[in-house]
Protein backbone atom coordinates (compact mmCIF):
# COMPACT_ATOMS: atom_id res chain seq x y z
CA UNK A 1 0.00 0.00 0.00
CA UNK A 2 1.45 3.37 -0.96
CA UNK A 3 0.62 6.96 -1.75
CA UNK A 4 1.03 7.79 -5.43
CA UNK A 5 2.16 11.33 -6.01
CA UNK A 6 2.68 13.68 -8.93
CA UNK A 7 5.71 15.47 -7.48
CA UNK A 8 9.45 14.85 -7.33
CA UNK A 9 9.67 12.83 -4.14
CA UNK A 10 13.12 13.90 -2.98
CA UNK A 11 11.88 17.48 -2.57
CA UNK A 12 9.06 16.50 -0.23
CA UNK A 13 8.81 15.57 3.42
CA UNK A 14 7.31 12.24 4.38
CA UNK A 15 4.33 12.34 6.72
CA UNK A 16 2.37 10.15 9.09
CA UNK A 17 -1.22 11.16 9.74
CA UNK A 18 -2.72 9.91 12.97
CA UNK A 19 -6.51 9.75 12.75
CA UNK A 20 -7.92 9.70 16.27
CA UNK A 21 -10.10 6.81 17.41
CA UNK A 22 -11.44 5.32 20.67
CA UNK A 23 -11.25 6.77 24.18
CA UNK A 24 -8.64 9.16 25.53
CA UNK A 25 -5.96 6.73 26.74
CA UNK A 26 -6.12 4.55 23.63
CA UNK A 27 -6.00 7.69 21.48
CA UNK A 28 -2.95 9.03 23.32
CA UNK A 29 -1.35 5.60 23.00
CA UNK A 30 -1.79 5.75 19.23
CA UNK A 31 -0.22 9.21 19.16
CA UNK A 32 2.73 8.04 21.28
CA UNK A 33 3.29 5.16 18.87
CA UNK A 34 3.29 7.53 15.88
CA UNK A 35 5.67 9.95 17.61
CA UNK A 36 8.14 7.18 18.37
CA UNK A 37 7.92 5.80 14.83
CA UNK A 38 8.30 9.23 13.20
CA UNK A 39 11.40 10.06 15.26
CA UNK A 40 13.01 6.75 14.37
CA UNK A 41 12.08 6.95 10.69
CA UNK A 42 12.48 10.65 9.94
CA UNK A 43 8.83 11.46 9.23
CA UNK A 44 6.73 14.45 10.17
CA UNK A 45 3.50 13.91 12.10
CA UNK A 46 0.05 15.40 11.67
CA UNK A 47 -2.33 14.68 14.56
CA UNK A 48 -6.01 14.68 13.62
CA UNK A 49 -8.14 13.92 16.67
CA UNK A 50 -10.81 16.53 16.08
CA UNK A 51 -12.50 14.06 13.74
CA UNK A 52 -12.67 11.53 16.60
CA UNK A 53 -16.27 11.83 17.90
CA UNK A 54 -15.13 10.75 21.38
CA UNK A 55 -12.71 13.72 21.64
CA UNK A 56 -13.84 16.27 19.02
CA UNK A 57 -11.17 18.88 19.86
CA UNK A 58 -7.64 19.63 18.78
CA UNK A 59 -4.90 17.66 20.49
CA UNK A 60 -3.30 21.00 21.39
CA UNK A 61 -6.36 22.08 23.41
CA UNK A 62 -5.05 19.92 26.27
CA UNK A 63 -1.65 18.50 25.33
CA UNK A 64 1.70 19.10 23.73
CA UNK A 65 4.46 16.75 22.55
CA UNK A 66 8.04 16.24 23.66
CA UNK A 67 11.00 15.44 21.37
CA UNK A 68 9.09 16.25 18.18
CA UNK A 69 7.09 19.11 16.67
CA UNK A 70 3.70 18.13 15.26
CA UNK A 71 1.07 19.83 13.12
CA UNK A 72 -2.73 19.68 13.13
CA UNK A 73 -3.52 21.63 9.97
CA UNK A 74 -3.87 19.63 6.75
CA UNK A 75 -3.23 22.79 4.74
CA UNK A 76 0.42 22.58 5.81
CA UNK A 77 0.82 19.38 3.78
CA UNK A 78 1.17 19.50 0.01
CA UNK A 79 -1.79 18.11 -1.89
CA UNK A 80 -0.49 14.56 -2.01
CA UNK A 81 -2.89 11.94 -3.34
CA UNK A 82 -3.78 9.02 -1.10
CA UNK A 83 -3.75 5.83 -3.19
CA UNK A 84 -4.53 7.94 -6.25
CA UNK A 85 -8.14 8.18 -5.03
CA UNK A 86 -8.42 10.65 -2.15
CA UNK A 87 -6.51 13.91 -2.03
CA UNK A 88 -5.29 15.33 1.24
CA UNK A 89 -8.07 17.95 1.38
CA UNK A 90 -10.61 15.12 1.28
CA UNK A 91 -8.70 12.83 3.62
CA UNK A 92 -9.20 15.28 6.49
CA UNK A 93 -12.96 14.72 6.23
CA UNK A 94 -12.67 10.94 6.38
CA UNK A 95 -13.64 9.13 9.58
CA UNK A 96 -12.03 5.70 10.07
CA UNK A 97 -14.45 2.79 9.82
CA UNK A 98 -14.19 0.15 12.54
CA UNK A 99 -14.61 -3.52 11.61
CA UNK A 100 -14.41 -6.26 14.22
CA UNK A 101 -13.62 -9.90 13.41
CA UNK A 102 -10.97 -11.58 15.56
CA UNK A 103 -9.46 -8.15 16.22
CA UNK A 104 -10.43 -4.48 15.92
CA UNK A 105 -9.41 -3.04 12.55
CA UNK A 106 -9.82 0.44 11.09
CA UNK A 107 -10.28 1.24 7.43
CA UNK A 108 -10.21 4.38 5.33
CA UNK A 109 -11.46 4.04 1.78
CA UNK A 110 -11.19 0.21 1.99
CA UNK A 111 -7.54 0.29 3.13
CA UNK A 112 -6.69 -1.01 6.60
CA UNK A 113 -4.91 1.72 8.53
CA UNK A 114 -4.62 0.13 11.98
CA UNK A 115 -1.65 -2.03 11.03
CA UNK A 116 1.98 -1.32 11.91
CA UNK A 117 3.48 1.66 10.12
CA UNK A 118 6.30 -0.66 9.06
CA UNK A 119 3.79 -2.42 6.79
CA UNK A 120 3.76 0.59 4.49
CA UNK A 121 6.18 0.81 1.59
CA UNK A 122 9.17 2.78 2.92
CA UNK A 123 8.99 5.11 -0.10
CA UNK A 124 5.40 6.16 0.60
CA UNK A 125 5.21 9.88 1.14
CA UNK A 126 2.05 9.69 3.26
CA UNK A 127 1.25 6.97 5.80
CA UNK A 128 -1.89 6.78 7.95
CA UNK A 129 -2.41 5.17 11.32
CA UNK A 130 -5.50 4.61 13.49
CA UNK A 131 -5.57 2.68 16.75
CA UNK A 132 -4.15 2.53 20.26
CA UNK A 133 -0.48 1.87 19.53
CA UNK A 134 -0.36 -1.49 21.27
CA UNK A 135 2.46 -1.71 23.82
CA UNK A 136 3.60 1.76 22.73
CA UNK A 137 0.82 3.14 24.93
CA UNK A 138 3.40 3.00 27.72
CA UNK A 139 5.33 5.72 25.85
CA UNK A 140 2.54 8.23 26.54
CA UNK A 141 4.58 9.39 29.53
CA UNK A 142 7.70 9.89 27.42
CA UNK A 143 6.21 11.89 24.57
CA UNK A 144 3.04 13.64 25.79
CA UNK A 145 2.48 16.34 28.40
CA UNK A 146 -0.55 18.28 29.62
CA UNK A 147 -0.44 22.01 28.92
CA UNK A 148 0.47 24.26 31.85
CA UNK A 149 -2.82 26.15 31.88
CA UNK A 150 -4.67 22.82 32.20
CA UNK A 151 -2.27 21.59 34.88
CA UNK A 152 -2.79 24.73 36.92
CA UNK A 153 -6.51 23.97 37.03
CA UNK A 154 -5.95 20.29 37.83
CA UNK A 155 -3.57 20.96 40.71
CA UNK A 156 -6.37 22.75 42.55
CA UNK A 157 -7.95 19.31 43.07
CA UNK A 158 -5.09 17.98 45.23
CA UNK A 159 -6.88 15.91 47.88
CA UNK A 160 -3.72 15.51 49.96
CA UNK A 161 -4.33 19.04 51.19
CA UNK A 162 -7.59 17.86 52.77
CA UNK A 163 -7.45 14.09 53.15
CA UNK A 164 -4.24 12.43 54.29
CA UNK A 165 -3.58 8.89 53.06
CA UNK A 166 -6.72 8.50 50.96
CA UNK A 167 -7.64 5.39 48.98
CA UNK A 168 -8.39 5.91 45.29
CA UNK A 169 -10.62 3.55 43.33
CA UNK A 170 -11.14 3.35 39.58
CA UNK A 171 -14.32 1.37 38.99
CA UNK A 172 -15.23 0.78 35.34
CA UNK A 173 -18.73 -0.64 34.96
CA UNK A 174 -20.59 0.39 31.79
CA UNK A 175 -19.54 -1.22 28.51
CA UNK A 176 -16.73 -2.88 30.46
CA UNK A 177 -17.97 -4.61 33.62
CA UNK A 178 -16.42 -5.13 37.06
CA UNK A 179 -17.68 -6.31 40.46
CA UNK A 180 -17.76 -3.69 43.21
CA UNK A 181 -17.73 -6.41 45.88
CA UNK A 182 -14.06 -7.10 45.14
CA UNK A 183 -13.28 -3.52 46.25
CA UNK A 184 -14.96 -3.70 49.66
CA UNK A 185 -12.04 -5.31 51.51
CA UNK A 186 -9.88 -2.32 50.58
CA UNK A 187 -12.52 0.30 51.35
CA UNK A 188 -12.92 -1.19 54.84
CA UNK A 189 -9.32 -0.23 55.68
CA UNK A 190 -9.52 3.48 54.78
CA UNK A 191 -11.57 6.39 56.06
CA UNK A 192 -11.18 8.67 53.02
CA UNK A 193 -11.91 7.30 49.55
CA UNK A 194 -11.84 8.92 46.12
CA UNK A 195 -14.05 7.27 43.50
CA UNK A 196 -13.41 7.57 39.76
CA UNK A 197 -16.11 5.71 37.87
CA UNK A 198 -18.35 5.66 34.81
CA UNK A 199 -21.06 3.98 36.91
CA UNK A 200 -23.85 6.49 37.60
CA UNK A 201 -25.02 4.79 40.81
CA UNK A 202 -21.77 3.77 42.49
CA UNK A 203 -20.97 6.92 44.51
CA UNK A 204 -24.40 7.06 46.18
CA UNK A 205 -24.27 3.30 46.69
CA UNK A 206 -20.96 3.54 48.55
CA UNK A 207 -22.02 6.59 50.55
CA UNK A 208 -25.08 4.67 51.71
CA UNK A 209 -23.03 1.62 52.66
CA UNK A 210 -20.18 3.53 54.33
CA UNK A 211 -21.94 6.45 56.01
CA UNK A 212 -19.09 7.20 58.39
CA UNK A 213 -16.44 7.46 55.68
CA UNK A 214 -15.40 10.43 53.59
CA UNK A 215 -16.27 9.42 50.02
CA UNK A 216 -15.44 11.95 47.30
CA UNK A 217 -15.93 12.08 43.53
CA UNK A 218 -15.52 15.05 41.20
CA UNK A 219 -16.89 13.45 38.04
CA UNK A 220 -20.59 12.92 37.41
CA UNK A 221 -21.18 9.95 35.08
CA UNK A 222 -23.97 9.79 32.53
CA UNK A 223 -26.98 7.74 33.61
CA UNK A 224 -26.59 4.94 31.09
CA UNK A 225 -25.04 1.62 32.03
CA UNK A 226 -24.75 0.21 28.50
CA UNK A 227 -22.31 2.69 26.96
CA UNK A 228 -18.98 4.10 28.04
CA UNK A 229 -18.74 7.77 28.97
CA UNK A 230 -16.93 8.60 25.70
CA UNK A 231 -20.09 7.88 23.70
CA UNK A 232 -22.64 9.92 25.60
CA UNK A 233 -21.28 13.10 27.15
CA UNK A 234 -21.82 15.99 24.74
CA UNK A 235 -19.40 18.43 26.41
CA UNK A 236 -16.10 16.83 25.36
CA UNK A 237 -13.95 19.46 27.08
CA UNK A 238 -15.64 18.69 30.39
CA UNK A 239 -15.35 14.96 29.71
CA UNK A 240 -11.59 15.11 29.13
CA UNK A 241 -10.95 17.54 31.97
CA UNK A 242 -12.88 15.37 34.45
CA UNK A 243 -10.99 12.30 33.29
CA UNK A 244 -7.68 14.08 33.87
CA UNK A 245 -8.83 15.09 37.37
CA UNK A 246 -9.57 11.44 38.09
CA UNK A 247 -6.21 10.28 36.75
CA UNK A 248 -4.31 12.91 38.72
CA UNK A 249 -6.00 11.91 41.99
CA UNK A 250 -5.57 8.20 41.28
CA UNK A 251 -1.84 8.65 40.71
CA UNK A 252 -1.30 10.68 43.88
CA UNK A 253 -3.32 8.58 46.33
CA UNK A 254 -1.83 6.57 49.19
CA UNK A 255 -3.34 3.36 47.81
CA UNK A 256 -4.87 2.68 44.40
CA UNK A 257 -7.28 -0.08 43.41
CA UNK A 258 -8.36 -0.28 39.78
CA UNK A 259 -10.27 -2.23 37.18
CA UNK A 260 -7.75 -4.56 35.48
CA UNK A 261 -9.69 -4.55 32.19
CA UNK A 262 -9.39 -0.75 31.82
CA UNK A 263 -6.63 1.03 29.90
CA UNK A 264 -6.80 3.88 32.43
CA UNK A 265 -6.12 1.52 35.34
CA UNK A 266 -3.21 -0.12 33.51
CA UNK A 267 -1.62 3.27 32.79
CA UNK A 268 -2.07 4.45 36.39
CA UNK A 269 -0.48 1.26 37.75
CA UNK A 270 2.43 1.65 35.34
CA UNK A 271 3.07 5.24 36.44
CA UNK A 272 2.80 4.44 40.14
CA UNK A 273 4.93 1.30 40.04
CA UNK A 274 7.73 2.96 38.06
CA UNK A 275 7.70 6.28 39.97
CA UNK A 276 8.34 8.04 36.68
CA UNK A 277 7.76 11.35 35.00
CA UNK A 278 4.37 11.26 33.31
CA UNK A 279 1.87 13.36 31.40
CA UNK A 280 1.24 15.42 34.56
CA UNK A 281 4.93 16.32 34.99
CA UNK A 282 5.76 19.99 34.47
Amino acid sequence: MCIKIKYITYLMDKYVIYKGTEGLINMLGGIAYCISWCIENNHKLLIDVKSNPHYAMNFSDFFYTKHIDVIEDYDLIDNIEYNNEIKINKLKKCVPELKIDSTRKYYINKYMVSQSLFKWDKNCMLKIYCGNGGISRLKINKYIRIKKEILDKLFKYNLNNKYENYLAIHFRNTDIKNNIFTFYKYIDKYHNIYIASDDYNIVNQLKEKYKSKGIVSFSEPINNQNYGMHYLKENKYELVFNLLIDMYLLINSKKFIGSPNSSITRLIFYIRENNMENIFSE
